[in-house]
């Protein structure tokens, strides 16, 4: 029941630590740990063009599932997550 600043992450009293999710682990974290699934989805989203241009539809379908499902891991890191309310944990 100590009074803390709005910006403040940890409690000086209990040590208890603000986040989404997990201790310490704020909308700025999840945001900043995104990135490498943001660019590998993007990575794989190039490939499926390449495979798609030279022909193989078979390639770029089956390059196409993983791509979607690291894109939504990254959208759900990215944009999702961060909404969520913070808590205090200890």
């Amino acid at each position: 029941m100590t009074d803390l600043h709005a910006e403040a992450t940890t409690c000086a009293a209990c040590g208890a630590q603000k986040g989404i999710l997990a201790p310490g682990w704020t909308a700025d974290r999840y945001a900043l740990r995104s990135w490498p699934l943001v660019i590998v989805a993007g990575m794989l989203g190039f490939g499926v063009l390449i495979v798609a241009a030279m022909g193989s539809g078979v390639g770029a379908l089956l390059l196409s599932i993983p791509t979607v499902f690291v894109a939504g891991l990254a959208w759900v890191a990215r944009y999702l997550i961060p909404k969520l309310p913070e808590k205090w944990y200890r």
